[in-house]
């Protein structure tokens, strides 16, 4: 503000205030800035940890299908060796009768 002599008085004191003020919100408007950058940093870390996350959930589901299915295998073909082994028996059950003696 330009030296006039008449800071002093009601109207000088009015500008000096403003200009306080507005260097004051110039200070909040700078902090809020760096506040919403600080925050927009951490958003994007958050994101990328949660993008991460979503990946890995999606190679797990890819590997638990891939177990699932090799199960699901593995059990049809148990269920073929139990199909087998009770053919075996049975035919094991008719040799065992035709070799046992018959009682006079």
């Amino acid at each position: 503000m330009a030296e006039t002599g008449n800071e002093g008085g009601p109207l000088g004191r009015r500008v000096i205030g403003l200009e306080e003020r507005m260097h004051l919100e110039a200070g909040l408007r700078a902090a809020q800035g760096a506040e919403l950058t600080a925050l927009g940093v951490v958003q994007r870390g958050l994101l990328g940890t949660v993008q991460a996350m979503r990946e890995t959930q999606l190679e797990q589901g890819l590997t638990l299908a891939e177990h699932t299915r090799g199960l699901e295998s593995l059990d049809a073909k148990v269920d073929n060796v139990d199909l087998h082994v009770e053919e075996l028996d049975f035919k094991v059950e008719r040799i065992l009768e035709i070799l046992e003696p018959v009682d006079p």
